[in-house]
């Protein structure tokens, strides 16, 4: 439902489902060793319920479907946050309505302009 209410409303952007942190978030190349590789298994193991891209395939916002705080919000909110990326959760007993989620997810300058 997450997916199709996305898509619905933020036409022109592209949706993907069940993304791995690895695949959004870059580490500094600075890193090396064993912290590496323990941040990169971080990232693998999370996954963010959808990725939002505009239609370069920039990712604009991560949006996972949750009611309270999981543990592993923290990490996620992290390492997006480094990575300059919005990071929206969402109630799966309340989704938004169509113009919510455009708020929710789009910047106010991109919202104003479409």
């Amino acid at each position: 439902m997450l997916f199709r209410a996305l898509s619905a409303a933020l036409q022109g952007h592209l949706v993907f489902p069940h993304v791995s942190l690895s695949a959004i978030v870059q580490l500094p190349p600075a890193l090396q060793g064993r912290e590496r590789e323990q941040r990169l298994r971080a990232l693998a193991q999370n996954t963010v319920d959808c990725l939002v891209c505009d239609a370069e395939t920039h990712a604009v916002a991560a949006i996972d479907l949750e009611n309270g705080a999981s543990p592993e919000w923290r990490i996620k909110s992290e390492y997006l946050a480094a990575a300059q990326l919005r990071y929206v959760r969402v109630d799966p007993a309340a989704l938004p309505a169509p113009q919510e989620i455009r708020n929710l997810v789009l910047s106010s300058s991109e919202v104003k302009s479409r």
